[in-house]
């Protein structure tokens, strides 16, 4: 229940640049490589969770889309393309999981209640952040934290996202609690 929102908005994310994703099975990974990525946090201060979306593209995948819809590929705006994809995916998943507010509240602090009158979290969005470097990697080294990575098939390639559910203090620093637990 925790994944399928995420898998959905990122098709739905990726038709929108007329591109087909076909999921895969879920993998219990802490990090991806790629030539194209793309990061953003879904935060809410006010219950201390945030939730880290990462995608990862081949330039090959990165670059077809970009060509699909503009023609000439610039390097730039294809980076550019790929950290909208990250905020597009952030702001449909938003809604998607409003449902499931207390559910992955529970996945960061088990056994406790949200703090908001309305029972549910309420996600801002971060600024996305996007890199551009031949086969690159990015861990999230947060092991105590909730996570699954599923990847998508794009005409033969694969493209992956990493969502990682954790705590959240004011200065931005993740604190440490249970033990590593992948959703998968």
């Amino acid at each position: 229940k925790f994944i399928n929102p995420f898998i959905e908005s990122t098709i739905e994310a990726l038709g929108q640049y007329m591109a087909t994703a076909v999921p895969g099975s879920p993998l219990n990974t802490d990090g991806l490589s790629g030539d194209f990525s793309s990061i953003i946090d879904l935060t809410d201060k006010q219950n201390a969770l945030t939730s880290t979306i990462v995608l990862s593209f081949p330039k090959n995948v990165a670059c077809k889309i970009y060509a699909g819809i503009f023609g000439e590929v610039d390097m730039e705006q294809v980076c550019g393309v790929v950290q909208e994809l990250g905020n597009i995916i952030a702001g449909i998943v938003k809604p998607k999981i409003s449902d499931l507010s207390q559910d992955i509240y529970n996945l960061v602090y088990p056994g406790q209640t949200l703090a908001t009158e309305d029972e549910k979290l309420n996600f801002q969005l971060g600024l996305p952040i996007a890199t551009m470097k031949d086969n690159h990697s990015i861990t999230l080294d947060n092991k105590d934290a909730a996570r699954f990575t599923v990847p998508f098939d794009i005409d033969q390639e694969k493209i992956n996202l990493l969502v990682q559910f954790q705590k959240y203090n004011e200065g931005g620093k993740t604190i440490s609690g249970q033990g590593f637990r992948s959703l998968t």
